[in-house]
């Protein structure tokens, strides 16, 4: 704290004067005014975007990266504090994005990266105020049908059929079916699919080939679980164990699944 020097002097009638030294006071306010002055020489930080690098489709399970160049146009130096989002369609924020902070002096720039590992697909966005926006596909490595579940049963009319109806063992003349469960890519509003069940005897040689295709509109969007029969009749069949040995085609994608596989016998 200043201190300040009291001259006291006493006038006419006896009244008291006291003036306070203002040499410290005005040197105090010449040195504020001189910083005041300093500070409106070197003006103030401005940011703005320089260039930035956001891909437009990443891949499941593969880490996306974003990077965004800013640069300090202003003519003093500063930091730079600030939010960017990642937007999913239907579900809010799709992941956190750290927080922006960079020291960028005065006619320089700096880079901000951000890294994050999709888990589902679908399409998000990324947001920087009004200067980036930015959709990004994620998509899986392989789009091809992915086999979950093959099964000999009864019949199947609705979706838990390929589980409740499964059985190990039919009879000569029986109707029949291979159940499928599988999961689907979603995309474009289209599930367009083929499968096959090749069914060979014990001895490997081919007994029967059954092949459908479907086309339907959907609205879901990324794996979904489907289910699915080919029915077959074991209409003049020698007893035996068989194998139906399934494959599923994506139409769409133009990918086949790998194949897999169930055994089941046929009695008399």
């Amino acid at each position: 704290m200043n201190r300040r020097s009291v001259l006291v002097s006493i006038g006419a009638g006896g009244t008291v004067a006291i003036a306070g030294c203002a040499e410290q006071e005005d040197a105090g306010e010449q040195e504020g005014a001189g910083e005041q002055e300093e500070a409106d020489e070197q003006g103030e930080a401005e940011f703005e975007v320089d260039d930035y690098e956001v891909p437009e489709s990443g891949v499941i399970g593969e880490p996306v990266e974003i990077e965004i160049t800013f640069e300090n146009v202003g003519d003093r130096d500063g930091t730079l504090e600030d939010t960017a989002l990642l937007l999913s369609s239907g579900q809010g924020q799709f992941d956190a994005v750290p927080h922006i902070d960079l020291d960028i002096p005065a006619g320089e720039t700096a880079v901000w990266n951000h890294s994050f590992i999709p888990e589902s697909g679908g399409e998000i966005t990324f947001e920087y105020g009004d200067e980036i926006e930015q959709d990004i596909s994620i998509e899986p490595e392989s789009k091809a049908p992915r086999i979950q579940q093959v099964e000999l049963i009864t019949e199947w009319e609705n979706f838990g059929d390929v589980t409740d109806n499964a059985i190990e063992s039919t009879t000569v003349g029986s109707d029949v079916a291979i159940g499928i469960e599988y999961d689907y890519w979603q995309e474009g509003g289209t599930h367009a699919v083929t499968a096959q069940a090749e069914i060979v005897d014990e001895n490997g040689e081919r007994y029967d080939t059954l092949r459908q295709a479907t086309e339907r509109l959907t609205d879901a969007e990324g794996w979904n679980n489907w289910q699915w029969s080919l029915p077959f009749s074991t209409d003049g069949a020698s007893p035996g164990e068989y194998e139906a040995i399934v494959q599923m085609r994506d139409d769409y994608a133009d990918e086949t699944s790998e194949a897999v596989s169930t055994t089941f016998s046929i009695e008399e």
